[in-house]
């Protein structure tokens, strides 16, 4: 669940990507 979200969250992670980084890691997670 981290591991996937830190990947693409960590862009976001930049600014305010909390709201992108969630949805991008609920995609990975289904997948």
């Amino acid at each position: 669940m981290s591991n996937d979200k830190i990947g693409f969250g960590v862009l976001a992670h930049d600014d305010e990507g909390f709201v992108v980084g969630g949805s991008y890691g609920f995609r990975v997670e289904n997948m």
